[in-house]
């Protein structure tokens, strides 16, 4: 079974509410709570306020999929999750967490995060990136997807794939949203 990263928008006032009720998550992804019983500890008003919350902003979505940890070792020149320095740590860093989706925990960036992330990529050189490119590294440190023999062709695909994060970035920067991740 593969391992998809998903990025999706968020207001920071969305994000304020899910880091103080983390439940409200569930909401803001799939659109209700999946066990009401998680509920049933909590006085009418708290249950109200959790069942009638809508977040502000409908998300949109960015799929980046399998790729993910090949586009973040390009990025950081790091193979282990967590590893390598804010802001082009994004695809695969800690930051801030609340509830779990998927593969675990969701990792949210408010919208200063964003506009740091947006700026570091923007800033990129893709030709760098393009020389530094080792197929033959990637092979040799199991870069997901496993099993996959990297090839030097390949730089094209992530390349097209950094530009596509960059577009989604600069456009959740200019709408002042955040952002969270999750690996399903």
């Amino acid at each position: 079974m593969s391992v998809l990263l998903r990025f999706h928008t968020v207001s920071d006032t969305d994000l304020s509410e899910i880091l103080q009720e983390p439940i409200k998550l569930e909401i803001l992804y799939y659109g209700e709570v999946l066990d009401p019983s998680a509920l049933d500890d909590l006085d009418d008003e708290a249950k109200d306020n959790i069942l009638t919350w809508t977040p502000e902003v409908k998300s949109d979505v960015l799929y980046v999929e399998g790729m993910f940890q090949s586009l973040h070792y390009l990025l950081t020149a790091e193979s282990d999750t967590n590893l390598g320095a804010f802001p082009l740590n994004f695809l695969n860093g800690k930051r801030q967490e609340a509830g779990e989706i998927g593969w675990g925990p969701v990792t949210f960036y408010n919208s200063n995060d964003v506009q740091i992330i947006a700026e570091a990529l923007d800033e990129l050189d893709l030709s760098e990136l393009e020389r530094k490119f080792d197929p033959a590294i990637l092979n040799e440190m199991r870069i997901f997807p496993r099993g996959y023999v990297w090839k030097k062709d390949d730089i094209g695909s992530l390349l097209e794939k950094i530009k596509e994060i960059t577009a989604f970035l600069k456009e959740t920067k200019n709408k002042h949203l955040g952002l969270y991740r999750i690996f399903v």
